[in-house]
């Protein structure tokens, strides 16, 4: 389908924060592919990321007769350092913004238009399901929103490993509210109480596997899932969440394996993410990126992420992240046609890989998940309290959540 050019939506967060303050790798590679953009109409030109799609990607994509075929290749070529994700489809999304930086040093990068394989969280699908994704009309949420239904299904359990968890989550969320303050007022805020952030992402440990394990009981997040497991990739990759496999099909499924061989995928988060564009500080009171892992977690927090040999991929929904996966040949992507899949692939049911007899079942119910209601200072302030979460933490919070800081 054509793509109009009237449609400005905006870049994600960091995305705009590395588009306005590029740094030497970003501003390089823009200057290596600059003799592919003048054949398109000046101030509008596209990069179109997509692997397989333009000649300046070299995220290779293959396809593969059958997933059948696919499966045995990724059982060979399996590494301790890969991770999947699994799905039925592929899919595209089209962002396009003016970037006055860019255009200063590129005449021509007045309008930018970047296309990318849409591996977007299930909280901002919304976002990116017009023509040309609608970023200038989201407010990207607040940590206190991303988990806000977590918070409300475990406050009110008795499971007290998770609630455990929750206010080691609400220790963390205190101190980056003064890290974000500090930020907002142009002051560094390492030279403070720093938060212990998880390895590979900007986001505190504590909360990130809050978030994590809730999007491995389905509730909305701003990570997509992934596995160390190939076998569960190719799960995803031919079955309904309802457990059925898909119906035969013309489609094209897709396997997408993240690689972190030699630490490469380690060095492209931990070096350029923090050090390139806006600086780490920024970036991590902009919006969360990185990988996580969970498949270690202790089973009694949830029997899911060790069936799953679950993680969680943060930040897919930023361009500037596929050209990293992409720079550092961090990334494969295979297909196969839907119609192929049979029985032979997998032996595994859904019900390895959710047990019907997980105790974490019990906190995250339903009603929590559908209940989108705001978060207000006041039921914040009691369930934190009920969490028996000291009082200071609980005045950080408050106004931390009134200044827009978590």
């Amino acid at each position: 389908m054509a793509i109009s050019e009237d449609p400005i939506g905006g870049f994600p967060p960091i995305d705009r924060l590395y588009y306005e303050n590029p740094g030497v790798v970003l501003g390089g590679w823009i200057g290596r592919i600059a003799p592919y953009l003048q054949g398109f109409e000046l101030g509008n030109p596209r990069l179109n990321l997509v692997p397989g799609e333009s000649g300046y990607v070299r995220t290779p994509c293959r396809h593969f007769d059958s997933l059948q075929d696919l499966q045995q290749h990724l059982k060979e070529d399996h590494q301790l350092g890969h991770f999947y994700r699994g799905q039925t489809a592929r899919y595209r999304v089209t962002y396009r913004d003016r970037v006055e930086t860019l255009a200063q040093a590129f005449p021509n990068l007045s309008t930018l238009t970047v296309r990318i394989e849409s591996l977007v969280a299930s909280t901002l699908r919304n976002v990116v399901a017009s023509e040309v994704a609608d970023w200038k009309g989201h407010s990207y949420p607040r940590l206190l929103d991303m988990i806000r239904p977590v918070i409300r299904a475990i406050a009110h359990s008795d499971h007290e490993p998770l609630r455990e968890l929750l206010r080691d989550a609400f220790e963390d969320l205190k101190i980056i509210a003064v890290e974000h303050l500090l930020v907002r007022l142009g002051a560094d805020p390492r030279r403070g109480v720093v938060v212990e952030r998880a390895p590979l992402t900007n986001v505190a440990t504590n909360l990130l596997q809050l978030i994590s394990l809730s999007q491995h009981y389905e509730f909305g997040s701003v990570m997509i899932d992934v596995t160390r497991d190939p076998e569960i990739a190719v799960w995803f990759a031919s079955h309904r969440w309802s457990g059925n496999p898909v119906d035969n099909s013309e489609d094209v499924g897709v396997v997408y394996r993240f690689s972190n061989e030699e630490d490469k995928l380690s060095r492209a988060l931990n070096l350029r993410l923090q050090e390139e564009g806006g600086g780490g500080t920024q970036i991590s009171a902009a919006a969360p990126f990185g990988l996580v892992t969970i498949d270690e977690m202790p089973e009694h927090l949830g029997l899911r992420p060790r069936r799953q040999a679950g993680g969680s991929f943060l930040g897919l929904e930023n361009s500037i992240l596929h050209l990293i996966l992409d720079m550092h040949q961090c990334l494969d992507v295979f297909t196969f046609p839907l119609k192929t899949v049979s029985s032979c692939e997998t032996k595994l049911r859904k019900e390895d890989l959710c047990p019907e007899d997980d105790p974490a079942l019990r906190v995250f119910r339903s009603q929590y998940m559908r209940d989108d209601s705001p978060l207000t200072c006041e039921e914040l302030d009691v369930l934190a309290e009920n969490l028996a979460v000291s009082e200071h933490t609980r005045g950080v919070l408050q106004r931390g959540k009134i200044q827009g800081l978590v």
